[in-house]
């Protein structure tokens, strides 16, 4: 009787240490889980706070792209050279640029560039900027880079890829005699709004191009 007493005594000796060491390895094990858990926690703590600031960081540079593109067309400044504009500067006539032909001109080589290229709505471009011809008053070299600056507030940029002969223009060199155009815009004619080339005016293709100019200046 005493001999199986003993061995129940065992048992349950065994069993509670057993169970010891069971509760023993599951608190390690959760301790172990609750460490890991505190770290992914950690470590996405740092992941949030790292992309707020590369979003920040992002927001700030946007803002900096923004500001310097604004800085590029804002109106004239003691910085800049700007070029005065006669009154009654409305008109915007435009030429054909296959009426370019001489091929060893600097006009036909503008023409020519990898980058120069036709919008859909028949403007001539080298990049952003427009081909444009304008009085000796302006500019009396071929790849010359302008800002024109409007009454209505628009901004543009051009690229001079004629230079109007001074017999065409008036006594400051900055107007047309006849039509009284400022700017004359390098066009595909084919590919030009109807209204447009029914009124022979620019001005009438968009608001960026309608009404006064106030300002040319050339770009630093």
């Amino acid at each position: 009787m005493n001999s199986l007493k003993n061995i129940y005594l065992l048992l349950v000796i065994i069993c509670l240490i057993c169970h010891s060491y069971m509760i023993t390895i599951l608190k390690k094990n959760y301790d172990e889980i609750l460490n890991k858990q505190k770290n992914i926690l950690e470590t996405l703590d740092d992941l949030i706070e790292t992309n707020n600031e590369l979003t920040s960081d992002k927001e700030e540079f946007i803002e900096l792209i923004k500001n310097m593109e604004k800085d590029k067309l804002k109106p004239p400044n003691r910085n800049m050279i700007s070029r005065n504009v006669p009154k009654n500067s409305s008109r915007k006539t435009y030429m054909d640029y296959r009426k370019i032909t001489d091929s060893s001109s600097k006009q036909y080589e503008l023409q020519q560039n990898k980058d120069c290229y036709t919008t859909d709505t028949g403007f001539r471009k080298l990049n952003e900027y427009y081909c444009i011809a304008v009085g000796t008053h302006y500019s009396n070299s071929i790849g010359d880079k302008l800002i024109v600056h409007m009454e209505n507030g628009e901004s543009f940029k051009v690229i001079v890829a004629d230079i109007k002969d001074d017999k065409h223009t008036d006594e400051t060199n900055m107007q047309h005699r006849k039509d009284g155009s400022v700017i004359e815009f390098v066009v595909d004619t084919k590919k030009l709004p109807e209204l447009v080339r029914k009124m022979g005016d620019i001005s009438y293709m968009n608001e960026t191009f309608r009404g006064e100019i106030k300002a040319i200046i050339k770009e630093n």
